[in-house]
């Protein structure tokens, strides 16, 4: 199976087509670094905000929560939230003080 191939079941695996719709979008707050990332290790998108690392884990590839959640891993444990808590998310991540990256 070429690249090409591997790419599209992957994305079928994943249901992104799906997803696109069902992700809501993320309030950025003014002064936060933003990247985005591949998503790896079963997480739907990934992204690393002030340097610390934050998912969307939609198949609990990565977790146990039986739903939808964002992960925050702020260095000694991982912060959880269920998608749609973008409010919280948000609020946890304006917490924490800046990270090089």
């Amino acid at each position: 199976m070429d690249r090409i191939e591997i790419c599209y079941e992957y994305s079928r695996a994943m249901e992104h087509h799906k997803w696109m719709s069902l992700i809501p979008s993320i309030p950025m707050k003014e002064g936060w670094h933003v990247s985005v990332l591949p998503p790896r290790d079963g997480a739907l998108c990934r992204m690393r905000i002030n340097g610390y690392s934050i998912y969307l884990d939609a198949y609990d590839h990565l977790g146990y929560v039986n739903s939808p959640y964002w992960e925050v891993y702020d260095g000694e444990e991982c912060h959880r939230f269920m998608i749609h808590d973008v409010e919280g998310l948000v609020e946890f991540i304006d917490t924490l003080p800046i990270r090089e990256m």
